[in-house]
């Protein structure tokens, strides 16, 4: 469990088993093919985020206060983002709060006085496009800017597109930063003036999406120096967002391959009796406790370490969480047999989510890369 040494652990142990309880009666997991298929469209289950909006207000955890959030901290937003990982929810809950961090750290201006409070209350949703430089595409130097901004009288004005955008098809607001030869500027845009095309992926569980801009209004959340700042720690939330939801991931199908192994009876014995399975379950355990410590140290990072500690952090939960999650996955697969192929058995989605979010936002040989040059530094 993250962080159940630490205090404040009963609330999160209540607000775990509550999340688990809420989730599994909305969605159950004999329905995760069906809502699979569902989502593959790039829709988002609204049942479930309503449930996470109404009662739990899991988008306002994290959220001061002052701004209608509950005033909690990442340690709590990450069980929820663990939990919802374990499940493979389809729910916009991971771009959101990234995006509402974003707007946090530019606290002041306009766009985040106007849409953090309704992001808190489920009102609204939200994504950030991500800057290729921040995420260890260095052939970006190369190739043009996936958008542009345009000064007109009114303000300012976006055009260009982008790919594999998170929950882009339905976020209300999207955070897009644009760079040029001055440096990097992030702006806001409502998704009603984008054009958003749901992608079919290797992972129908994760909703993505080409956007589009053509001279689309934007608005101005951090200028040169400011952007910069808040797009690198946007990188590193997520990367710690994606990695919760990674642990979740891998120890739910490192659970699930253990209770076959206890019941799959092959030759009058158990086959978790069989060398060959233990050691799998072994390896798989290792990497997945690994995660654990992994996350467990990028929480304390997004809470009280400096900026320079959460990116050492994030690189460190990439490292560890995707490959895990990849492993986990596989093992799974391999360790049920004929039926972990087939289309009706659950593990190919997971083993599908566990590699399209290795690469998601940049691979782990990237991260490493990073924290080479980090430490370095």
């Amino acid at each position: 469990m993250i962080l159940e040494h630490t205090e404040s652990s009963e609330d999160r142990a209540f607000l775990r088993e509550s999340i688990i309880a809420m989730v599994r009666k909305v969605n159950p997991p004999e329905n995760l093919l069906e809502r699979a298929e569902a989502a593959s469209a790039g829709g988002t289950d609204t049942e479930l985020w309503s449930a996470l909006g109404g009662d739990f207000a899991a988008p306002a955890l994290a959220v001061p206060e002052a701004l209608g959030g509950v005033g909690a901290t990442f340690a709590e937003a990450a069980v929820v983002l663990e939990e919802l990982g374990a499940a493979l929810a389809t729910v916009p809950y991971l771009s959101t709060f990234v995006a509402t961090e974003v707007l946090l750290a530019a606290a002041g201006c306009d766009i985040s006085d106007k849409w953090v409070p309704r992001l808190a209350a489920g009102e609204a949703t939200a994504t950030v496009i991500f800057d290729p430089v921040l995420i260890g595409d260095h052939a970006f130097a190369e190739q043009s800017a996936p958008f542009a901004a345009q000064r007109t009288p009114d303000g300012y004005t976006l055009s260009g597109t982008d790919e594999f955008v998170i929950d882009g098809a339905t976020a209300d607001l999207i955070l897009i930063p644009v760079r040029d030869a001055s440096g990097c500027t992030l702006f806001a845009v409502e998704g009603k003036h984008l054009r958003r095309d749901s992608m079919r992926t290797l992972d129908p569980t994760r909703p993505l999406a080409v956007i589009t801009a053509g001279d689309a209004p934007a608005e101005v959340v951090g200028t040169v120096g400011d952007a910069g700042q808040l797009m690198a720690r946007a990188r590193d939330l997520a990367l710690l967002a994606i990695g919760c939801e990674q642990l979740g991931q891998s120890k739910t199908v490192l659970n699930m391959a253990v209770e076959y192994a206890r019941e799959r009876i092959q030759f009058g014995r158990p086959i978790g009796s069989f060398q060959a399975i233990k050691h799998k379950l072994a390896e798989v355990a290792v990497a997945v406790q690994s995660a654990e410590s992994a996350v467990e140290h990028g929480i304390w990072a997004a809470a009280k370490g400096t900026a320079d500690e959460l990116s050492r952090a994030a690189a460190m939960v990439a490292m560890a969480c995707a490959p895990a999650a990849v492993l986990a996955a596989g093992e799974c697969i391999q360790v049920h047999g004929g039926i972990g192929f087939t289309w009706e058995h659950p593990a190919h989605l997971y083993y599908r989510r566990a590699l399209s979010s290795a690469g998601l936002l940049g691979t782990p040989q990237h991260h490493a890369e990073r924290l080479l040059e980090l430490a370095l530094s």
